[in-house]
């Protein structure tokens, strides 16, 4: 069997005799380690230095957005960061302040937390073409923070306290056409984030200094137990189990990293240093995180874990303004912004473990499945593993936004059937 380092170092084995099916895992190959990729050092994108305030990533790690505060404008990338375009309109005379991204890159939602005299509100401007075009039909507010379902429809946004135009988190469930004030208080809130689902939520509040959990899409609300401090960044793993929360001041101007396992009902400080943290972003699993410190007025350094959070690595990324991060579904392309600065990237995927391949029986058939990766794979299938007749599965893998993977039927016919993924 060939085991050049571009295949997929797992396989599955899959065995059908009349209505009985069994599985067996088969490993063939030695597993390469993730902590020593991440010695690589940060790379400078092309993209134009400006403020930038915040990046999103498709689930493959290949569709990025990036946000500017001045003017709002959103530049884009099919390429994992390789070159960007400006977006066809930009997002309106707002000063931007936040944007998400569906899992394939298709929708978009770009915050803005008030027009460019500063006077009054923003809004959220959304795309369903990738940033061809671009509508609002938000309410005007003080858009801090925005977070989207995996297929784009379901949205939420935090929104600080401004003069008349109020606080609060709003939701949306039809791709921004209408918003909905959720359960959360009338308060001032910098950060929210979203289950690949929308169904579950976390979001920090600046008033109380306090992270709250949403379990049915924003209708009620949960504080977690977390000593009151101010915490400006969350994220989620996609079935809203693994949380992080990131604090810039504690009461000694830094902040810890917590971590919560069930979905907000108790949290871990983790042994990230204190500094004053911004941003957050985590993989699908929530295994891989990433977080960055600094902000527009102030330095900062990037930090991995790929051990969820119980360790953390101080990134070859340079001493800056660091304002936002984003990770693939996988963990393996991570996107950084500065303030005043670029766009920086790093590219774990030739480093790290291939796809692992799982497999389930479905009426009669099987589904193969595949957290979706960063590169591109094919699903191939063999009868004999002493052999080399590895074919093409015919028909092309759909994604499931649910867990954010790929996934193909196949038929099961009498006898066995290996299948791998090999790297295009």
């Amino acid at each position: 069997m060939n085991t050049s380092a571009r295949r997929s170092l797992l396989s599955c084995f899959v065995r059908s005799l009349k209505r009985f099916i069994s599985f067996k895992i088969v490993i063939v190959g030695i597993f390469a380690g993730l902590d020593s990729s991440l010695a690589q050092n940060w790379t400078i994108t092309s993209a134009p230095a400006t403020n930038w305030v915040s990046v999103a990533s498709s689930a493959d790690g290949n569709r990025l957005a990036a946000l500017t505060y001045d003017g709002g404008a959103v530049y884009i990338s099919t390429n994992a960061g390789g070159s960007w375009t400006l977006s066809s309109s930009p997002n309106g005379f707002v000063l931007g302040s936040s944007i998400a991204s569906s899992a394939d890159g298709s929708i978009l939602a770009a915050a803005g937390i008030r027009d460019v005299t500063g006077e009054s509100a923003g809004n959220t401007y959304m795309s369903t073409n990738s940033g061809a075009s671009w509508f609002t039909a938000s309410p005007f507010k003080s858009w801090s923070s925005i977070a989207c379902s995996a297929d784009g429809v379901q949205l939420a946004g935090a929104c600080f306290l401004r003069r008349s135009f109020g606080g609060g988190i709003v939701v949306s469930t039809d791709v921004g056409q209408s918003w909905t004030f959720s359960g959360a208080a009338n308060d001032g809130w910098v950060a929210v984030a979203s289950s690949t689902d929308g169904v579950k939520l976390v979001a920090a509040d600046a008033a109380t200094g306090l992270v709250y959990t949403s379990p049915d899409a924003g209708s009620t609300w949960t504080a977690g137990l977390l000593p009151a401090q101010a915490f400006t960044a969350v994220g989620t793993s996609a079935d809203g189990t693994r949380l992080i929360a990131a604090s810039g001041n504690n009461g000694s101007l830094t902040g810890p990293i917590f971590i919560s396992t069930n979905s907000g009902i108790s949290w871990t400080q983790t042994t990230a240093p204190l500094t004053n943290w911004v941003a957050v972003a985590s993989s699908v699993d929530g295994s891989k995180l990433v977080a960055a410190g600094g902000g527009s007025t102030a330095l900062g350094r990037i930090y991995t874990s790929t051990n969820s959070g119980v360790t953390w690595k101080q990134a070859n990324a340079p001493l800056a303004n660091w304002t936002s991060v984003a990770s693939s579904a996988d963990g393996t392309k991570l996107v950084a912004t500065i303030y005043g600065g670029h766009i920086y990237t790093l590219h774990l995927s030739l480093f790290t473990l291939s796809p692992e391949l799982q497999i389930k029986p479905l009426t009669g058939n099987a589904v193969v499945s595949w957290l979706v990766p960063s590169m591109k794979f094919v699903l191939q299938e063999n009868p004999d593993l002493a052999s080399t007749n590895w074919t093409d599965v015919t028909g092309s893998p759909s994604l499931n936004l649910t867990n954010l993977e790929n996934e193909v039927s196949v038929s099961l016919s009498p006898g066995r059937s290996y299948y791998r993924l090999r790297f295009q």
